[in-house]
């Protein structure tokens, strides 16, 4: 008589890309040529920054999400809110010019910004992602709207250093290469960087969660609440 074997995993490597993809990007990020950069440009340490909690983070949170499943249930409401608000905190508190300067010239610094940022963006990501996929109309609406908080933040962050006519940050006049461009146009690339990475992925995952709730909404059903 033969043996029925058992089923294969529902989690495989392939399902599993998304955290391995996150780490990559951590990888070259930390690792690679960006942390010797940043000191003469203000737009390689912006890249950091939108690639850590806008690539990396969610990334990372929704490959963890897929290994350990049972996550999801166990994930509280507040958290996404709690963890958007640290990352409002976060990343206007580093953006203050003498944090960032001093984020930019010392490397204990730098790790305290990148650490800290990670962490929020992780905890953010991780938050919507579980609220976002549960059958509870009020949790999705929380998850979206922690992403279109932070992507609004960012927005407005990334136009206010758009639009200045001088440089906030005296290092990117002082520490900027010759062959480099100016520290205002330095500051107005790396602005570009806060609203087309960082304010574009968290306003997509906003939208991706909305999206999921629109069938339910024109059924009349509009899910538990």
């Amino acid at each position: 008589m033969s043996r029925t074997l058992p089923p294969p995993s529902e989690t495989r490597l392939f399902e599993v890309w998304p955290f391995f993809f996150g780490a990559g990007v951590l990888a070259i990020v930390w690792q690679g040529p960006m942390p010797e950069r940043l000191i003469a440009s203000f737009f390689a340490h912006m890249t950091m920054q939108m690639a850590v909690i806008g690539l990396a983070a969610p990334l990372l949170a929704f490959g963890l999400l897929r290994l350990l499943p049972e996550l999801r249930e166990r994930i509280p409401a507040d958290l996404p809110i709690l963890a958007a608000v640290s990352e409002l905190v976060f990343v206007w508190g580093w953006h203050l010019p003498q944090l960032h300067d001093v984020a930019r010239l010392s490397a204990l610094a730098l790790v305290l910004e990148q650490g800290s940022l990670f962490l929020a963006g992780l905890g953010l990501w991780i938050g919507v992602l579980s609220l976002g996929a549960s059958g509870s109309r009020k949790r999705r609406w929380i998850a979206a709207g922690c992403l279109i908080f932070t992507a609004a933040h960012l927005g407005v962050l990334g136009v206010y250093l758009l639009i200045q006519p001088d440089p906030l940050y005296a290092c990117s006049e002082l520490c900027v290469r010759m062959d480099a461009p100016s520290g205002l146009e330095e500051q107005r690339l790396g602005a570009l960087a806060m609203i087309l990475v960082g304010g574009l992925a968290h306003l997509t995952g906003a939208l991706a969660i909305l999206g999921r709730m629109v069938p339910a909404i024109l059924s009349g059903e509009g899910g538990k609440a």
